[in-house]
């Protein structure tokens, strides 16, 4: 991992910007250049945390619908194409000065484009949420009933109906600085739980009979969405890359890429080979489940349903304060305590309600994937991203930036890029040149956008239907 700057691991963590602050779609608070605190080492923890969590106890139970070489390779590609998106997301926001998802969609769509981005992020909010109270409801009941013994008040539902009652008065707060900890926390929860698979797998290192490399049945699609779920953290590079100190802003690709192909990559790809190799089919959608009887499993199962416990609180606020923006909602009257907290409740209930019908956790993920996260990870990026190239292209009004560092390309047809600034003053004036930039290089970047969106969406259709389809089973 990069050098943490100025000091040790706890400085990193202080500035942390998503640590300190939960996601919001609106954009962060105006700051100063000496006021932003993220570093390389900051912005890796804080993007890793994101995209990483429950997804690792589901990707063996997808790579076994897909078969080991074909899952791994489609978990590969998930994850560079993660990445793509993360470089072309920050360099709209670059091109467009705003700080945030739904600010960038409606200055490269339109208000349609940032309603429908609302709507996704609040989905995803929801899922990601019920996502939390399936795994502990999955982990925690047994982690206590091994200590305890069997009892009625200690059935899975009501532990985790537990659990969502003590985090209601954290996810009822405006602010939570006391979780600032929660991304370090749970990344090292998360390698608790790698660690612990690479010893099982040396322990008794073999491959069940009934572990395929390619599997040509339609279940593929079953293990598709959760993999595309397992990358979602589009969200939150706007805030990363805002919060970056001026001098780390040229490293945004470098924390890019150490974190999602690099780092998530490989442990996802790992972990879920080792799984699935150990397990073959009968690995379950929980892969914790499979160990239930492993005492170093049943740490890993207190930590993470712990872990989980205390991120719902980091998703409530954002779920909370987006619906107050969807609906345009005055901020200062919904959160006054008499109405704050009777939203929060009714936000817990709903997604804990999810939890309760759906009951698998691949479910839940797949529902993620599938839906709003496609969007959210691949489409919408996308889209933004043309956008972007055609505004550079036929009007000057945007500039170009390198995917290595992200600097600014000079336009031949500009003297520098300040000119740009010029044009974009006078947003009523007619069509100003044609860019001095070849063809071929427009033509390159917009061929990969164009084929993430026709891959994704053919994708999550596809993997919709079966979802559907297979509804019971999944």
């Amino acid at each position: 991992m990069a050098e943490i700057h100025g000091g040790n691991m706890n400085q990193a963590m202080m500035a942390s910007p998503i640590a300190a602050n939960p996601i919001t779609c609106a954009s962060p608070t105006v700051k100063q250049d000496e006021e932003k605190k993220g570093t390389v080492a900051s912005s890796i923890i804080n993007l890793l945390a994101t995209a990483m969590g429950g997804g690792l106890l589901s990707l063996p139970r997808a790579l076994a619908e897909c078969g080991a070489v074909l899952g791994g390779f489609f978990l590969l590609g998930a994850g560079v194409s993660c990445a793509y998106t993360l470089v072309i997301l920050v360099m709209c926001a670059r091109d467009s000065k705003r700080n945030s998802f739904e600010s960038n969609a409606e200055f490269f769509i339109g208000p349609i484009g940032a309603r429908l981005t609302n709507v996704c992020l609040i989905l995803v909010l929801v899922l990601a949420s019920a996502a939390m109270s399936v795994i502990m409801k999955d982990l925690a009941p047994l982690v206590l009933r091994s200590f305890l013994g069997s009892s009625k008040l200690l059935e899975d539902h009501l532990v985790a109906l537990y659990m969502n009652v003590l985090m209601f008065p954290l996810a009822a707060q405006k602010e939570i600085n006391v979780l600032r900890y929660t991304s370090f926390c749970a990344l090292f929860c998360l390698g608790y739980f790698f660690a612990c698979l690479i010893v099982k797998f040396f322990q008794d290192p073999h491959v069940e009979p009934t572990v395929v490399a390619i599997n040509p049945k339609v279940e593929m699609l079953e293990g598709l969405p959760i993999m595309f779920s397992a990358f979602l953290c589009q969200f939150n590079i706007f805030k990363i890359d805002y919060e970056l100190k001026p001098e780390c802003k040229k490293k945004i690709t470098q924390v890019i890429l150490i974190s999602i192909p690099l780092m998530a990559c490989m442990v996802y790809v790992i972990g879920g080979l080792i799984g699935y190799l150990l397990l073959g089919t009968t690995v379950q959608n929980d892969l914790l489940k499979n160990w239930a009887n492993d005492e170093k499993f049943t740490i890993a199962r207190l930590m993470l349903s712990l872990t989980n416990m205390f991120k719902l609180p980091l998703l409530m606020i954002p779920l909370r304060e987006s619906i107050i923006d969807m609906f345009k909602l005055n901020k200062e009257t919904w959160d006054r305590p008499a109405l704050r907290y009777p939203l929060c409740f009714a936000l817990m209930s709903l997604q804990f309600g999810i939890a309760c019908s759906l009951s698998s956790l691949s479910k839940v993920l797949a529902l993620i994937g599938c839906t709003a996260g496609i969007l959210i990870s691949f489409v919408l990026p996308s889209m933004m991203f043309l956008e972007h190239l055609r505004r550079a292209e036929r009007e000057g009004t945007s500039i170009l930036h390198s995917f290595s560092n992200l600097s600014v390309l000079t336009d031949p047809n500009l003297s520098n890029p300040s000119d740009v600034e010029r044009l974009r003053a006078e947003p009523e004036a007619p069509r100003r040149f044609v860019s001095g930039h070849p063809k071929s290089m427009f033509f390159s970047r917009k061929a990969p956008a164009w084929t993430l969106i026709i891959a994704a969406l053919v994708a999550g259709v596809s993997s919709l239907i079966n979802l559907i389809v297979n509804w019971d089973k999944a």
